[in-house]
């Protein structure tokens, strides 16, 4: 006879899409009119190796982990501050500014953390973004023809080294 005493999860109270926070230091117009944000996801690549002995391909994890990008999505402020510290970011990412300078761009890099609060909405988890950088800013649609204008949105990729989890908060 099964035991299913013993098999009960730890946690009995599940993660909710809205119970999150985001922080960057460098773009705060932008993390205040945060409405989305994703935990990205991760690849473990694989190396196949033939085994001669068997005619079999062996496949064997790389020691790499391969990250999909941070997305967040934010309302566009009317005087386009949040978009435009995040445009400001990615000029400023462009190592040549004039062919006879090499502007370092290490200073260039920020990290994030996205706390994730539970259904108590107390902080339980943070993810850190580390060395991360925006690589892709969406275009702002204008459209005179809209019978009911909602506020503008756009979204923002980012690039990252690595993330890691604590249970610590900002």
């Amino acid at each position: 006879m099964a035991n299913f005493a013993h098999n009960q999860p730890k946690a009995e109270n599940y993660l909710y899409p809205t119970s999150f926070q985001l922080s960057i230091a460098r773009i705060p117009n932008t993390v205040y009119n945060c409405q989305t944000a994703n935990v990205p996801g991760v690849t473990v690549a694989e190396i196949a190796r033939n085994n001669p002995a068997s005619g079999l391909t062996l496949k064997i994890p790389s020691q790499n982990l391969q990250f999909e990008d941070l997305q967040i999505k934010f309302l566009i402020d009317e005087q386009m501050l949040n978009w435009i510290e995040i445009y400001n970011w990615m000029q400023n990412l462009r190592v040549v500014a004039d062919w006879g300078t090499v502007k370092p761009f290490l200073d260039q890099l920020s990290d994030a953390a996205l706390v994730l609060y539970s259904s108590a909405n107390n902080p339980i988890k943070t993810l850190r973004f580390h060395n991360m950088f925006p690589k892709e800013l969406s275009s702002i649609e204008m459209d005179a023809t809209v019978d009911n204008p909602q506020a503008m949105s756009a979204t923002v990729t980012f690039a990252f080294e690595y993330f890691t989890f604590g249970d610590d908060t900002l």
